[in-house]
This record gives C-alpha cells, sequence and structure tokens, in this order.
C-alpha cells in the first residue's frame, strides 16, 4: 500500500477533507500515471515526484475507502474494535501510529510498513467518526 515510499515524505495524513477525488478542481491522475498503475505494463519514465504524487492521491482513495468499509461493517456489527470500547481503542490505535511512524521514519521505503501506517489512519480516522456520532449531542458538562 505505501508502494516504497515513505509516508511521512508525502505530507498529513489523508482524510475526509483532504481525500482526492475524480471531481473538478480535485486531484486527480494524469494519463501518464493511471497508465503506470497498470502493472503488467511496462514501468514508463515516472519521476521520483511523479511517483510520490501517485501514492499520495491513490493512498488518499484507498483510506477513503477502506473508511466507508469501516462505517459499514461497524454498523451492522457495533463497534469495529470487536468488543473493544471505542475510547480504549482509539488510544490503541495511537500508540500503534506513533511506533509506525517512527518506523517509517527509520526506514521510510518499506512498503510493508507505509501499508500498515495508512491502514492506521484509516482505522484511526473511523474510529473517530464512530465516536463522534456516538456522542453527538451530549455535552460534556
Amino acid at each position: 500500500a505505501g508502494m516504497g515510499i515513505g509516508i511521512a515524505q508525502l505530507g498529513p495524513s489523508a482524510g475526509a477533507s483532504d481525500t482526492p477525488s475524480t471531481s473538478a478542481g480535485a486531484a486527480t491522475l494524469s494519463p501518464a500515471l493511471l497508465a503506470s498503475l497498470d502493472l503488467d505494463a511496462p514501468a514508463g519514465d515516472l519521476s521520483l515526484e511523479e511517483a510520490a504524487e501517485l501514492v499520495r492521491i491513490t493512498e488518499g482513495w484507498y483510506t477513503a475507502a477502506l473508511i466507508r468499509y469501516r462505517e459499514r461493517a461497524a454498523e451492522g456489527t457495533g463497534a469495529p474494535g470487536g468488543g473493544l470500547d471505542s475510547l480504549t481503542r482509539f488510544a490503541a490505535i495511537e500508540a500503534l501510529m506513533a511506533a509506525g511512524q517512527a518506523a517509517v521514519r527509520e526506514s521510510p521505503t518499506d512498503p510493508f510498513l507505509n501499508g500498515l501506517l495508512v491502514n492506521m489512519r484509516a482505522e484511526r480516522e473511523a474510529t473517530l467518526r464512530g465516536l463522534q456520532a456516538s456522542t453527538a449531542g451530549q455535552n460534556w458538562y
């Protein structure tokens, strides 16, 4: 999922407000970048900057899709944490993300670590959305 470029080099995490889309004015794939997604085709002449842009855009799409999937899954089964309450789950994800970010800083081109961090960010976002929805209209005071 990380495609070999450190997620830390790509800017802030993708979320609902900055997730790329195919609509006008948003980040889109050029024909050359789109063609580079076909792994059966020749690699082409992508620059490092173009490859980073490809990772950023497709990572945003993947994250958005995973968030939507987790939201739908949680609707049918309750909390996505398998019985773990949402606050505890959120705290655990935060701790794992800190470790993941440190690992990616040490090895920014590791695709496994990058993919893991992308998935954790999507899970964090889905858990946060669930917490916000469950506490909507409840005042803390």
